[in-house]
């Protein structure tokens, strides 16, 4: 049990402590830095907003059940608690007369490093799920939000082996497939403003040379993660339909490769297109999904870019636009080099 008692110790010291646990947490910046501007009182609650004489409802979009503020909802709220509860974190009282930031101090210090990096993913969650009930009119229950901290904690976990693996040293130029194998390179362009984005798509021999490519408009996209997601299953029916049987699939989203490379089942918000692109690869001899640096995408992400200027699905065939032949003959140099 945690027990929270007056603040016997120098400010600097535990404060010191709680923000060295909230930036040593294993999240990406926009995580942490989300969770510290939360926790410092830097969001426009209902209460902030109100003492800056903006007449809005004051009511807790969450719970209904008191007044929003960042206090309220990082130990106070009923929504939050049940979340916690559900990620095995139990939030300790506090009572009115407490230092609450002393008090969120001792819960970091109270649990284990694994624990602290949910709780930062927690408020960052908390916080987004709030803005998208305030601007989207999209509610979700406690339930809802431990899974996505869950997928959320899931997928950093993978990254973070994969990217601690040993592995050979990347190439620093584009690979083509061996011969009697294609190379599909695929990428996206994302609009967050219109919710569109343009896959793009080229399939290329172990000459280097351009088969097939193709560029095709997407709506009611959710962000860029999905996007890339779209474009590679775009890509790899496209080269199936083109009768290619026997391809790499390359693309410059780790996320989107680690994912279809995982064995065990997909549990974040792109699930169903891993679902649909790992039944799709179950239709060819043989599929390879890799994940390149963006330099080494170059032909592709032309491609995405070029197929915004039109409103339907363009194919191209042993051949393609400018741009992206342009691209593609520069990862041909390095296939074979003038003399």
């Amino acid at each position: 049990m945690i027990l929270v008692g007056d603040p016997n110790v120098h400010n600097s010291d535990w404060l010191g402590g709680l923000f060295n646990s909230i930036w040593s947490a294993k999240v990406p910046p926009k995580v942490s830095i989300a969770a510290w501007r939360f926790i410092m009182n830097y969001v426009p609650t209902f209460s902030n907003l109100s003492m800056r004489r903006i007449s809005i409802s004051h009511q807790c979009l969450l719970c209904s059940d008191a007044t929003e503020t960042n206090v309220h909802l990082i130990s106070d709220c009923v929504f939050v608690k049940s979340v916690c509860a559900g990620l095995g974190i139990t939030l300790p009282f506090r009572s009115t007369e407490q230092d609450w930031l002393f008090w969120l101090s001792l819960l970091f210090k109270g649990i284990i490093k694994s624990q602290q990096r949910t709780l930062v993913v927690i408020y960052w969650a908390i916080w987004q799920t709030r803005n998208q009930k305030l601007h989207e009119n999209r509610t979700k229950n406690p339930v809802e939000v431990i899974q996505f901290v869950s997928s959320y904690l899931h997928e950093l976990d993978g990254l973070d082996n994969i990217s601690h693996q040993p592995s050979a040293q990347s190439p620093s130029q584009w690979q083509p497939p061996a011969p009697n194998s294609f190379k599909v390179n695929f990428d996206a362009s994302y609009d967050k403003a219109t919710a569109t984005s343009v896959s793009g798509g080229l399939v290329r021999d172990a000459d280097g040379l351009i088969m097939a490519a193709f560029s095709c408009p997407n709506r009611f996209v959710r962000d860029p993660e999905a996007a890339e997601a779209i474009a590679c299953f775009q890509a790899i029916s496209f080269a199936k339909d083109a009768g290619f049987r026997r391809i790499v699939a390359e693309g410059d989203s780790l996320v989107v490769c680690s994912k279809i490379n995982r064995q065990e089942q997909d549990l974040s918000r792109i699930s169903p297109i891993i679902f649909s692109i790992k039944e799709k690869a179950k239709g060819f001899e043989s599929i390879t999904f890799v994940h390149v640096r963006r330099e080494l995408n170059r032909a592709a992400h032309a491609l995405a870019r070029f197929g915004k200027s039109f409103s339907s699905t363009q194919i191209w065939l042993e051949e393609a636009p400018p741009v992206v032949e342009e691209a593609a003959l520069i990862d041909r140099w390095w296939v074979n080099p003038p003399d």
